[in-house]
Protein backbone atom coordinates (compact mmCIF):
# COMPACT_ATOMS: atom_id res chain seq x y z
CA UNK A 1 0.00 0.00 0.00
CA UNK A 2 2.82 2.44 0.82
CA UNK A 3 4.77 1.82 -2.59
CA UNK A 4 1.66 2.29 -4.53
CA UNK A 5 1.39 5.77 -2.55
CA UNK A 6 4.57 6.22 -3.35
CA UNK A 7 4.46 6.13 -6.90
CA UNK A 8 1.38 7.50 -7.49
CA UNK A 9 2.78 10.66 -5.43
CA UNK A 10 6.11 10.85 -7.68
CA UNK A 11 4.11 10.47 -10.41
CA UNK A 12 2.46 13.94 -9.50
CA UNK A 13 5.47 15.16 -8.56
CA UNK A 14 6.33 14.31 -12.59
CA UNK A 15 3.32 15.93 -13.74
CA UNK A 16 3.08 19.20 -11.70
CA UNK A 17 7.08 19.66 -11.82
CA UNK A 18 6.91 19.47 -16.05
CA UNK A 19 3.76 21.77 -15.88
CA UNK A 20 5.43 24.27 -13.81
CA UNK A 21 8.16 25.55 -16.80
CA UNK A 22 6.41 27.89 -18.77
CA UNK A 23 8.17 26.49 -22.20
CA UNK A 24 6.94 23.05 -21.32
CA UNK A 25 3.37 24.15 -20.63
CA UNK A 26 3.37 26.18 -23.88
CA UNK A 27 4.22 23.12 -25.22
CA UNK A 28 1.13 21.13 -24.06
CA UNK A 29 -1.06 23.54 -24.92
CA UNK A 30 0.68 23.72 -28.61
CA UNK A 31 0.46 19.89 -28.78
CA UNK A 32 -3.29 19.83 -27.71
CA UNK A 33 -4.03 22.36 -30.89
CA UNK A 34 -2.64 19.45 -32.92
CA UNK A 35 -4.85 17.04 -31.20
CA UNK A 36 -4.42 13.97 -32.74
CA UNK A 37 -0.78 14.97 -35.08
CA UNK A 38 2.46 13.60 -34.69
CA UNK A 39 4.45 16.45 -34.72
CA UNK A 40 8.48 17.42 -35.00
CA UNK A 41 10.10 18.69 -33.00
CA UNK A 42 11.56 21.38 -35.35
CA UNK A 43 7.72 22.47 -35.88
CA UNK A 44 7.26 22.84 -32.09
CA UNK A 45 10.29 25.21 -31.91
CA UNK A 46 9.19 26.89 -34.66
CA UNK A 47 5.69 27.53 -32.73
CA UNK A 48 7.54 28.31 -29.36
CA UNK A 49 10.15 30.43 -31.01
CA UNK A 50 13.01 28.43 -30.11
CA UNK A 51 15.90 26.79 -31.07
CA UNK A 52 15.68 22.88 -32.00
CA UNK A 53 18.03 22.00 -28.65
CA UNK A 54 15.44 23.91 -26.14
CA UNK A 55 12.44 22.54 -27.68
CA UNK A 56 13.84 19.12 -27.77
CA UNK A 57 14.78 19.23 -24.30
CA UNK A 58 11.78 20.18 -23.00
CA UNK A 59 10.01 17.63 -25.31
CA UNK A 60 12.20 14.99 -23.22
CA UNK A 61 11.22 15.95 -20.05
CA UNK A 62 7.77 15.96 -21.25
CA UNK A 63 8.34 12.45 -22.54
CA UNK A 64 9.84 11.32 -19.24
CA UNK A 65 7.06 12.85 -16.95
CA UNK A 66 4.68 10.91 -19.51
CA UNK A 67 2.85 13.68 -20.39
CA UNK A 68 3.86 13.02 -24.22
CA UNK A 69 4.78 10.02 -26.52
CA UNK A 70 7.75 9.96 -29.22
CA UNK A 71 7.96 7.97 -32.25
CA UNK A 72 11.18 8.11 -33.90
CA UNK A 73 11.35 8.19 -37.79
CA UNK A 74 14.53 8.24 -39.68
CA UNK A 75 16.26 11.25 -37.53
CA UNK A 76 13.11 13.03 -37.12
CA UNK A 77 11.74 12.72 -33.30
CA UNK A 78 7.70 13.21 -33.86
CA UNK A 79 5.80 14.48 -30.65
CA UNK A 80 1.84 13.81 -29.53
CA UNK A 81 0.16 14.79 -26.28
CA UNK A 82 -0.84 11.46 -24.00
CA UNK A 83 -4.50 12.59 -22.65
CA UNK A 84 -3.98 9.58 -19.53
CA UNK A 85 -2.37 12.45 -17.31
CA UNK A 86 -4.98 14.86 -16.83
CA UNK A 87 -7.19 12.07 -15.18
CA UNK A 88 -4.24 12.03 -12.37
CA UNK A 89 -4.15 15.49 -12.30
CA UNK A 90 -7.58 16.07 -11.82
CA UNK A 91 -7.52 13.20 -9.18
CA UNK A 92 -5.02 15.35 -7.40
CA UNK A 93 -6.43 18.46 -7.67
CA UNK A 94 -9.59 16.70 -6.30
CA UNK A 95 -8.03 15.90 -3.72
CA UNK A 96 -6.29 19.15 -2.57
CA UNK A 97 -9.50 20.83 -2.63
CA UNK A 98 -11.04 18.26 -0.26
CA UNK A 99 -7.75 18.61 2.26
CA UNK A 100 -7.87 22.21 1.65
CA UNK A 101 -11.22 22.64 2.54
CA UNK A 102 -11.43 20.31 5.29
CA UNK A 103 -8.34 22.29 6.60
CA UNK A 104 -10.51 25.62 6.38
CA UNK A 105 -12.97 23.98 8.17
CA UNK A 106 -11.14 22.94 11.12
CA UNK A 107 -9.22 26.02 11.34
CA UNK A 108 -12.50 27.65 12.12
CA UNK A 109 -14.22 25.98 14.74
Amino acid sequence: MILKLEDKLMKRIAIVGALSEPVRLRAILLLAGWKGIKVPVKTVAQALGVRHSVASHHLIILLNSGLVECESIGNSRLYELRYEWLEELDEFMKELKVHFSEGVTNETR
